[in-house]
């Protein structure tokens, strides 16, 4: 597994083949692709989830797969009597392609997400692959994020002292 520390996901590889006609069989890998627990940290209340690429068409590495439209509170300071008082926190999160590749899969919104949910898939060939920029393994994913603060969503378990933010519901 190869994870994307700009990005916060994680992508899957399945070795495979492709083959057309009278041409050869040439390596080719599906490439399942999905965000990581840090990256979900980031996410709110999902309110709208829009697709914007079509499965079957070819896409480029940085390319937006899925627009992810959220929504969160934030607990701001209290007011003069310590009563907590809350801000309404509201963002987007952009799945992008990490690599080129032809659209085989994309998740619709439909049900939870959580780290191990599989958001998009591509075929990908060597060259694709090969091009693919900012992948690493999980331990130097690990370290990447290791001094990092916790996402906006994050817990209390990952307080580091900033804004305490909450989902809705």
């Amino acid at each position: 597994m190869l994870f994307c520390s700009r990005q916060h996901l994680w992508v899957r590889l399945h070795r495979t083949a492709i083959s057309g006609g009278l041409v050869a069989p040439r390596a080719a890998w599906r490439a399942e692709i999905g965000l990581t627990a840090r990256g979900l940290q980031d996410v709110g209340t999902v309110h709208a989830w829009k697709c914007v690429r079509e499965v079957g068409g070819a896409v480029s590495a940085a390319e937006p797969l899925i627009h992810i439209d959220w929504d969160g509170q934030q607990i701001s300071d209290g007011d003069e009597l310590y009563h907590t008082t809350w801000n309404t926190v509201e963002g987007r999160t952009t799945l992008r392609a990490p690599m080129d590749g032809v659209l085989l899969f994309l998740h619709d919104g439909s049900g939870p997400i959580d780290p191990q949910t599989r958001l998009a898939e591509l075929r990908v060939d060597k060259p694709g692959l090969n091009g693919a920029k900012g992948l690493m393994n999980e331990e130097a994913y690990m370290r990447a994020v290791e001094g990092l603060s916790p996402g906006m969503f994050g817990g209390e378990e990952d307080n580091t002292g900033g804004p305490k933010y909450s989902r809705y519901g």
